[in-house]
Parts: C-alpha cells; sequence; structure tokens
C-alpha cells in the first residue's frame, strides 16, 4: 500500500471540503464501463434480494461515474442488474484523478461497514417491514434473527450500568424469561410488541398476552388458581 504525502498543516487542512460533483443524468448501462479496481463480489442472494427492493421500490440512490475515467465508482450490481432488465441508470458524475478514484473504490464500502447497530431498533425497525418477494423476505428474516440474538448478548450485566446506557430496562437480569423464537416468526412478535405502545419490552409481551387471556375466555380450559398474575413475573 502507497503511503500518501504528509499531513497538511493545521490552518490549511480546515478549509472547505471540495464539492467533486459536476452533474447527473441518465446513461445506458451497457455503455458503462466497470471500475477495473472493483473488488466486491456479489452473491447471488444479494442480487435476487437488490432485485427485489428495486422492483418493489425503484430506484433511490444514482450509481456514481467518475467523468474523467469513464468508470463506475459505485453501483456495479446496480447496472449489472440494469443491463438484465434493458432500463436506463440514473448516475452521478464526479471529477476526481485517477489516485482519488482507487481512494473512493478502496473505503467507500469499508467506510458504511464501520458504523455501529442499534439492534433492538433494527429489530424494531424489521419487525414493521413486509415485503412479497421470497428471496428479499429471507434476507430481512436474517437479519432479524441476527439482530435479536447480538441484542441478548449486549444485555448490560448489572443494573446499573443497564439503566444508564439503555433507557429500555429489561428488569433483574436473573429474572428474565428469554423465549425461544424461530426466525420465520420473528416478524409477527415485533408488530405484536410494538402493537402495544409499550417501551419496555418485558411489559410489552405481558401487554398481549393478558389482551390474548381476555379475548380467549370461554374458549379454553385455562386454569387461573394457583398462578400469579402474570404482571408479577415481570420486574420493570
Amino acid at each position: 500500500m502507497r503511503r500518501g504525502p504528509a499531513p497538511k498543516p493545521a490552518a490549511e487542512a480546515s478549509r472547505q471540503w471540495q464539492n467533486r460533483i459536476v452533474g447527473e443524468g441518465e446513461e445506458d448501462p451497457t455503455q458503462l464501463l466497470a471500475n477495473p479496481q472493483n473488488w466486491r463480489i456479489h452473491s447471488w442472494q444479494q442480487q435476487k434480494a437488490l432485485g427485489a427492493v428495486l422492483d418493489e421500490v425503484g430506484w433511490v440512490q444514482r450509481c456514481i461515474v467518475n467523468k474523467r475515467t469513464g468508470h463506475v465508482v459505485d453501483g456495479h450490481l446496480r447496472v449489472a442488474l440494469a443491463i438484465s432488465k434493458g432500463e436506463k441508470v440514473p448516475v452521478v458524475y464526479i471529477d476526481v484523478s485517477e489516485d482519488e478514484e482507487r481512494l473512493i473504490v478502496a473505503t467507500i464500502d469499508p467506510l458504511s461497514a464501520m458504523a455501529g447497530t442499534d439492534e433492538e431498533m433494527l429489530a424494531a425497525l424489521l419487525g414493521g417491514v413486509e415485503t412479497k418477494d421470497e428471496a428479499l423476505d429471507q434476507m430481512l428474516q436474517a437479519l432479524m434473527g441476527d439482530a435479536q440474538n447480538a441484542a441478548l448478548k449486549d444485555e448490560p450485566a448489572d443494573n446499573e450500568s443497564r439503566r444508564e446506557s439503555n433507557e429500555r430496562d429489561l428488569g433483574d437480569r436473573k429474572a428474565q424469561v428469554k423465549p425461544v423464537i424461530y426466525v420465520d416468526e420473528i416478524a409477527v412478535f415485533e408488530r405484536a410488541l410494538r402493537a402495544t405502545g409499550e417501551v419496555n419490552r418485558g411489559k410489552a409481551l405481558i401487554t398481549v398476552c393478558n389482551a390474548y387471556l381476555q379475548n380467549a375466555k370461554g374458549q379454553f380450559d385455562i386454569p387461573t388458581e394457583g398462578y400469579a398474575p402474570l404482571e408479577s413475573l415481570v420486574r420493570t
């Protein structure tokens, strides 16, 4: 890896960032040049999932093309899918040198991947997403499962640090009950919790259970004697 020039003095480094965008438009994807430095490999599953999003929603982000070299800088898979569909590609043109182009290609995806994840927020978001496409649904369900598993692993060890780090207090760790939810059931589970309006997930689950018991009166032989109220089983 080549090392760049030494850092510039603070006064010079604080200047405004250059706007390297020089235009926008639509292009025939067969006329766009794949970047010879593109290092990304797109799996069949990713191709199917992205194609499904484009079918359901359409274009929401332009591909990036370097006007100086003609190379695609970002959006190779979208260009390939557009070729297979016979569609034009919305593009944004930038004007950068070949060295700058290499820097962008090397960092644009890894920089996005450096962002952290709020697993509970992601799980709640995914719980409200619906799609009719099987490949896209499988991807969303896999993301949901990963988010749920990560949220369980990342729970703080003591009450004080938990309350300081997250307002959604899960209660005494020793008194927690963790149900096993299969991947294909997580979306329904999350929608039910969100429908209660409760921030605390334990309270939300109890609300769902109480609503079910109230609606099920007379339909099932549900014993009540000898059982503590549901609310007493969850500490908040």
